[in-house]
């Protein structure tokens, strides 16, 4: 069986995921909530171009956080049970990486923003607004909204692949403890929990993917 003390590198994970979890969704308040009720309009457009560029920039990194850590919550918890005797050595030295991977991994796809002059755009009932640049100056082949919109799809899919080899691997490597029947109901009831983490984080996964490219149409389409 595995057990409680192997999944203390899930946990640091998932503390990092949280944090970014709460974060995003504060900034997304003011990068896109907002907008849509058309709340502190006023304010926003008194700001510099930078505030707006450092609110978009923020958004979109710690979105890319938040999906790499959950990539690493999922891979960690595979290793527990593919390889349950070496996994506490193996990531004793993976999770630094893994924590230098969730923050600095999404800087090259995020930081062109900060060269980007955003501003307010009023929609047509002078309330509702949306964070816009020019799109002229976006730079060839660089386009965050459509990298984030791709790379929510790439999540989704490896989250699901990544979850249905776990629950594969665990049903391959019990097969004779069930067989046998010691701690059968156990069993079952640990293969049940991680089916429902599966389809629980494929849906988060699938909706926020869905999220992420209506955001993208939406920005890249507020004005004609």
């Amino acid at each position: 069986m595995v057990s409680t003390r192997q999944f203390n590198c899930d946990s640091h994970h998932s503390t990092l995921d949280s944090g970014k979890n709460f974060l995003n969704y504060l900034i997304s308040y003011f990068y896109v909530r907002f907008g849509r009720v058309g709340l502190f309009v006023e304010l926003l457009d008194s700001m510099p171009h930078i505030v707006l560029s450092i609110a978009v920039f923020l958004y979109y990194y710690n979105y890319f956080g938040e999906n790499l850590a959950t990539m690493f919550i999922l891979l960690n918890r595979f290793t527990v049970i593919l390889m349950p005797v070496r996994h506490s050595k193996l990531w004793k030295y993976f999770l630094p990486i893994s924590v230098l991977v969730i923050f600095l991994l999404p800087i090259p796809f995020t930081c062109i923003d900060w060269f980007y002059e955003f501003y307010v755009l009023r929609q047509p009932d002078n309330w509702t607004y949306t964070l816009y640049f020019d799109k002229a100056d976006y730079l060839p082949f660089i386009n965050v909204p459509n990298i984030a919109a791709i790379a929510g799809i790439v999540f989704c899919v490896f989250c699901l692949v990544l979850n249905i080899a776990t629950i594969v691997i665990y049903r391959l490597n019990h097969r004779r403890i069930m067989a046998l029947g010691s701690g059968k109901e156990k069993e079952y009831r640990v293969e049940y929990r991680l089916t429902l983490y599966a389809l629980i984080t494929f849906a988060a996964e699938f909706l926020l993917a869905i999220y992420t490219k209506a955001n993208q149409r939406l920005i890249l389409n507020s004005k004609n």
